[in-house]
């Protein structure tokens, strides 16, 4: 893409170099909640130390959180290089064709620093909630499932006859569950809006992340150690993921009745 003779277009070296979809960063996002995890694996052992009861939890929480940032933003910042190294020796082509400026790889450093942050803030809550780290990873992913799953077929397993409820799920379906179907199959990238657009979701990111890492310290301050070695140190918790995984249990089981009974009958029309 850099080579001699090639025009460098914006949209390319944008895509290509400093940018990622939708999907990106969800996949990401995934990878770095399994990373935060893993290095809190000893969670347990270290909590029902006696050195760590009480406000002394607050010592192992912060070590935790500082070895975690140490480690992912490490090895962020080592690709991160990288990029830059090869913008720099290629800055002609950059800047003169491609129109990538210095502030465009600024904006995007400054993003996936913020969005490691609300990662990390995300594990760190999860593990204050959850035992191991299966559940730290697969609850909150089974919970979104669910929620998908509800609004996605909800409408069409409901009876006509509950207007209200089949409007209720149809309103949250298209403001969620379309909306982002529509930016994963349209590959958005934030790099391609405007700065402020870019900043603000930036700041409203490293505000949420705030207020996660605010949550998670409550969490382990208060958790009850014996409860460990279960999949949810809440019972709270407890209630609200199996009651999601329940629902969604169900949904799919009405979903699968509905696509068997329409495979059996093949005339019958699909609203039906």
């Amino acid at each position: 893409l850099i080579g001699d003779g090639v025009v460098l277009d914006r949209s390319i070296a944008v895509k290509e170099y400093f940018s990622l979809s939708i999907l990106g960063i969800i996949i990401l996002g995934l990878v770095y909640l399994i990373a935060s995890s893993i290095l809190m694996m000893d969670k347990r052992e270290k909590l029902q130390d006696k050195k760590y009861r009480g406000n002394n939890r607050i010592i192992y929480f912060v070590t935790k959180a500082v070895s975690i940032f140490t480690g992912i933003y490490l090895s962020f910042i080592s690709c991160f290089f990288i990029k830059f190294l090869l913008y720099l020796i290629n800055a002609n082509k950059f800047i003169n064709e491609a129109s990538v400026g210095f502030s465009d790889i600024i904006k995007f450093f400054a993003f996936h620093m913020v969005f490691i942050f609300f990662m990390v803030a995300i594990s760190m809550t999860f593990n204050g909630f959850f035992g191991n780290i299966f559940s730290v990873v697969m609850m909150p992913v089974f919970t979104i499932y669910s929620f998908l799953l509800f609004f996605g077929t909800g409408y069409y397993l409901i009876n006509e006859e509950y207007i209200k409820t089949r409007n209720f799920i149809q309103a949250v379906e298209g403001k969620t569950i379309y909306r982002l179907y529509k930016l994963i199959t349209e590959d958005y990238r934030l790099s391609f809006d405007n700065s402020s657009i870019q900043i603000g979701v930036t700041l409203f990111l490293f505000f949420l992340a705030i207020i996660f890492m605010g949550i998670a310290l409550v969490a382990f301050k208060h958790l009850k150690v014996e409860r460990l070695s279960n999949y949810f140190v809440y019972i709270g918790a407890e209630i609200v993921t199996v009651g999601a995984m329940i629902i969604a249990a169900s949904l799919f089981l009405s979903l699968g009745t509905a696509m068997a009974y329409l495979l059996a009958n093949k005339g019958m029309e699909m609203d039906t």
